[in-house]
């Protein structure tokens, strides 16, 4: 099974963020946009995952999770991967959270590499907006608006989701498969 382990996005800042960007989606479609209710952080894609692997997994992800905070995450504007004239993704780039959401993903090495082996790409925390499609047609040479968000967006992350992805005809739909709370900072 297809999986992932992130921290979700509250609903009511993911609503919010939606409706604020609303300009971007009538503007560019060619981009196929997230829906709120998707909104993560992805700390580690596991890709492909054998069932039977998942409890030892879960078992491992407990135990690196037990007593973890939880902490702010701010939205700080749009970025993008690949060119701003070329886009491939748009997303809302991390101010505050960035050194929390780098320390966790780091931290999952030694639990996930025994395990499943570890994918060592390149980590930069962001919230995906939406992703370019290949032949973008009308969306071609566009410029990516750059700066800061027209209000910025601050929650509390507050829990980490193991995740399955599946593929639907409407686009990707996140099954949580376990969650862990983190531990409330008083």
């Amino acid at each position: 099974m297809r999986t992932f382990l992130a921290v979700p996005v509250p609903v009511g800042t993911a609503e919010a963020l939606y409706r604020e960007r609303a300009s971007l989606r009538d503007e560019w479609q060619g981009v196929r946009w997230v829906p709120p209710l998707n909104f993560h952080f992805t700390l580690y894609f596991f890709g492909e995952l054998q069932a039977a692997l998942l409890p030892e997994l879960c078992a491992r992800l407990t135990l690196l999770l037990a007593g973890r905070s939880c902490f702010t995450i701010e939205l700080t504007g749009l970025g993008c991967f690949g060119s701003p004239v070329w886009p491939k993704v748009i997303f809302e780039a991390v101010g505050t959270g960035t050194e929390e959401l780098c320390e966790l993903h780091f931290a999952l090495r030694p639990v996930i590499e025994p395990l499943l082996g570890w994918k060592d790409e390149p980590f930069r925390p962001h919230l995906t907006l939406g992703r370019f499609r290949r032949n973008g047609g009308s969306q071609t040479g566009i410029l990516l608006p750059e700066g800061k968000s027209a209000k910025i967006h601050e929650f509390q992350a507050d829990k980490i989701i193991l995740y399955h992805s599946s593929t639907e005809p409407g686009g990707a739909v996140y099954t949580p498969l376990e969650t862990w709370t983190l531990k409330e900072v008083k």
